[in-house]
């Protein structure tokens, strides 16, 4: 799922302690290799994805989406030259929204859309869907909340509540991802607006 062209979720680090030298932290090609993703042809997990705009008023273009995942199985990557430390491989795909409803928009991703492999003969990578992101754009703003791994199989949901302030400002290139309550607000209803997304399986 920017998050920002760039993957939101960042390269997962795992520092490793080196007893000798740097050198002896491994140096392998095998380390800066770029592995070959591969689409899963055997894909079965999908999931229908409604992202919706609590204000119907309210106006964005373009509204895009995105699912990020990371191979989660660290072990399988071999460790960067000199930094001791391994960078798991990301993928960002996109998942298409279709405007179904004032401000609602649809679209479909797939869970399991990236094929397990042995990418640097260490053993199997294993990947994994860190969450699916939507970016509303308004001008030079970008609203952008995101449904993460563990609320998309626990509840299938997650709301976020902007500011209308936030939403009038237009000087500057910027990324608002929201706050998930509103409790710090006088008046919720006047001050802010809420985007929605809920995730439904399909298998």
């Amino acid at each position: 799922m920017a998050l920002a062209s760039a993957l939101r979720f960042g390269p997962v680090l795992l520092g490793v302690a080196c007893l000798s030298s740097l050198a002896a932290c491994g140096t392998s090609a095998a380390s800066n290799k770029k592995p070959d993703i591969k689409l899963n042809s055997d894909a079965r997990m999908k999931y229908e994805i409604t992202a919706t705009v609590s204000d119907p008023s309210l106006a964005f273009e373009p509204v895009k989406g995105f699912a990020d995942y990371v191979v989660d199985t660290p072990n399988c990557v071999p460790l960067t030259r000199f930094t001791g430390a391994t960078i798991a491989p990301e993928y960002r795909a996109p998942v298409e929204l279709t405007r179904v409803g004032p401000n609602t928009y649809r679209g479909e991703l797939t869970f399991d859309l990236l094929k397990d492999e042995d990418y640097y003969g260490q053993g199997m990578c294993h990947w994994t869907l860190v969450a699916v992101s939507t970016d509303f754009h308004r001008h030079k703003t970008n609203f952008s909340p995101a449904l993460f791994k563990g609320d998309l199989l626990a509840t299938g949901r997650m709301q976020r509540y902007f500011s209308r302030k936030s939403y009038a400002v237009d000087d500057m290139e910027r990324i608002d991802t929201g706050v998930p309550d509103a409790s710090n607000f006088k008046n919720p209803s006047q001050e802010l607006f809420t985007i929605t997304l809920q995730a439904k399986k399909l298998f």
